[in-house]
């Protein structure tokens, strides 16, 4: 006896012969779900927002929060934003953060991105002395002291934004005077002065002066804040006094470079971001400040960053590298022992628990604890990914545990790292979009078309169709399969036909008109309608004991298909359609010999199917399309062979 028995249904293995794969991986999987060992269908885009409305190109879209959870978008006509709330809890101001390749970073806070505000530069600039002979900052004492103890200070002062950002002192200047005079602090420039004033939002000014201490230690003490467009100064303070003032901090926090890119948020409260070979750090939750001496670089172009645990994967266009530490000051950069360049952009580059994936010229790489491995190296080889996948095109998101990516704004694949034999899976036109990201709230993979957004695979909506088609099975010797039978998971399938009844039907109901005159009276006409609320009828109308002969006859159907919970009606929500006219539930069958295709019929229930004579072969394969769930298959030469598996 011969037979063929498929009770699990995995991925492709695009590396290895359709004769020598395992028997429940495929030559063909699209649009389908395979986690579970069943063939599941991945469930159709679900509209989240519709964009329309907004004025201009939309690009790119991220979700801002309030404290009190409620959702807003903000919209970006230009695709290389990236995006993040700010990593400071509780933020009074709310902040968010991103960066552009054609513009410099920015933030601004939830109220003002909603109100449609451009956004302030991110970053305080550093005061500097006009050139000469303008006015330079100077430090005078003016000689009214006792003249019984000389001192010398150093004075500087720094920029602070209306959200307390501070940046970088001024150049100290030195004086020597009578810790009793008046010292006297000018040609202090005015922020409004520099070119890019209106984009920067600084409101004052900190003065910061030295105190030697007990140790002999010096340090610079706040003295005072004034408004940013006072220039000058007199300082009366006594040292007692400001000795007991907080140190200045900001002595090393200098804006991130104009070119900066690729924002990305470390647990541990700083941000990430890169601009050519060198990589940035920021200040511990201080996201405005990006001291100089925590920039690494790398020896090629860095591509994209990932983050998993505490350490950073840094992809470039040769050499990837791991930054490790748990703080932006002791960060150290481990190299790879070969060249593994990114080929895709940053969108290529996904973050998982685990590891960071990134298409390179051989595969999907992954870097991780444990190195830097090939993750695809047992799926598929370097020319079929080269081929087939076009890597340096890869924009791809988190899902679950998979690595979602698209080539082309229609055509992907899924990749599970995690499930050996569901690892592969292809994705084609039905995901048609503009943009894929991760909403970093919920989670869920979400599409941009047309200026509608989408959820991608949601938890409730109709199951796309998929194709999965199996190996290429070789039997001893020649055989005519003639039954085969499939087991549906309790699925419940309708024809189009069938549908069209029931809807047919449905109408015709809503406005029924039933002939029942009362004794000896002429015949008269009474109506009795659903009385339709919200497009559904009430549940308790009145419902006729007999159908009138113009009202077509229910279609003979099973028990369970016909009205019920009181309702008059069928339910055809249940069975519906996509929404471009697919019946939902359905599933056709192929099968093929010698590669020629030599039955096919649509499945409607777990009955056995004959299969046609006339025909004998070696090789076969089995193609199912659908979207109901599978969760077996079998043939066998003879039907009575068949009930026996």
């Amino acid at each position: 006896m011969t037979f063929i028995k498929l009770q699990s249904f995995g991925g492709m293995i695009p590396r290895r012969g359709e004769q020598v794969i395992p028997d429940v991986s495929a030559t063909k999987a699209t649009n389908t779900l395979l986690l579970s060992g069943e063939l599941r269908a991945l469930n159709g885009n679900q509209i989240v927002q519709d964009l329309r409305e907004v004025a201009g190109d939309i690009e790119r879209v991220f979700r801002v929060v309030s404290d009190a959870g409620i959702f807003d978008w903000v919209t970006f006509d230009d695709k290389s934003v990236d995006f993040l709330k700010g990593p400071l809890v509780n933020d009074a101001f709310d902040r968010y953060y991103w960066t552009s390749e054609i513009d410099s970073p920015r933030m601004n806070t939830r109220q003002n991105i909603l109100n449609g505000d451009p956004g302030w530069l991110l970053g305080v600039p550093q005061p500097a002395n006009p050139a000469p002979p303008a006015d330079q900052f100077t430090v005078t004492p003016d000689g009214s002291g006792s003249a019984d103890l000389q001192v010398t200070r150093a004075y500087t002062y720094t920029y602070v934004t209306a959200y307390g950002e501070e940046g970088m002192p001024i150049d100290a200047v030195v004086a020597t005077g009578d810790q009793d005079d008046v010292w006297e602090l000018a040609g202090m420039v005015d922020p409004a002065t520099l070119p890019d004033a209106a984009e920067r939002n600084i409101t004052s000014i900190h003065i910061y002066r030295t105190i030697t201490s007990v140790t002999g230690s010096v340090d610079y003490h706040f003295v005072d804040e004034i408004p940013s467009s006072q220039t000058t100064y007199s300082d009366t303070a006594a040292t007692n006094d400001v000795s007991g003032n907080h140190l200045i901090e900001s002595e090393t926090w200098a804006e991130p470079p104009p070119g900066l890119i690729g924002i990305a948020a470390h647990p541990n409260g700083f941000l990430i971001g890169f601009d050519g070979r060198d990589l940035y750090f920021s200040e511990p939750y201080r996201p405005h400040a990006w001291p100089a001496g925590y920039v690494l670089s790398t020896q090629d172009y860095i591509k994209g960053l990932g983050i998993y645990g505490t350490s950073v994967a840094v992809c470039t266009a040769g050499f990837p590298y791991i930054a490790s530490g748990i703080r932006p000051d002791g960060i150290t950069l481990i190299k790879a022992q070969t060249p593994d360049p990114c080929l895709s952009t940053r969108r290529g580059v996904v973050s998982m628990p685990f590891g960071v994936y990134y298409p390179s010229d051989n595969g999907l790489m992954l870097i991780s604890q444990g190195g830097f491995i090939n993750a695809t190296k047992k799926l598929i080889t370097k020319i079929e990914w080269q081929r087939d996948y076009s890597p340096s095109q890869i924009r791809a998101v988190r899902w679950q545990s998979q690595y979602v990516g698209f080539y082309e704004f229609n055509a992907g694949f899924m990749f599970a790292p995690d499930e050996p034999v569901a690892a592969f899976v292809e994705l084609d036109s039905v995901w048609e979009h503009q943009a894929i990201q991760t909403d970093n709230f919920t989670g869920a993979v979400i599409l941009l078309k047309d200026k509608v957004v989408y959820e991608w695979n949601p938890a409730f909506g109709f199951p796309v169709q998929y194709e999965w088609k199996s190996k290429e099975f070789i039997t001893p010797k020649p055989v005519n399969f003639s039954a085969c039978k499939f087991e549906l998971d309790g699925a419940v399938i309708v024809t189009e036909e069938e549908i069209a009844d029931f809807t047919t039907f449905n109408l015709q109901r809503f406005g029924v008109i039933v002939n029942d005159p009362p004794p000896d009276d002429p015949p008269t006409d009474a109506r009795y309608p659903l009385n339709p609320m919200n497009f559904g009828p009430l549940v308790g109308v009145r419902k006729i004991e007999t159908l009138p002969a113009f009202i077509p006859l229910p279609p003979i159907l099973p028990e369970n298909r016909n009205p019920f919970h009181r309702s008059p009606l069928y339910a055809t929500w249940i069975y519906g359609t996509d929404g471009g006219g697919t019946v939902i539930d359905n599933l056709t069958f192929n099968m093929y010999a010698d590669n020629e295709l030599v039955h096919s019929v649509v499945i409607t229930d777990e009955d056995m199917y004959r299969l046609p004579d006339g025909y004998k072969s070696k090789m076969w394969h089995f193609e199912f399309l659908g979207n109901v769930n599978l969760k077996s298959f079998k043939v066998a030469e003879t039907g009575k062979e068949l009930g026996k598996l």
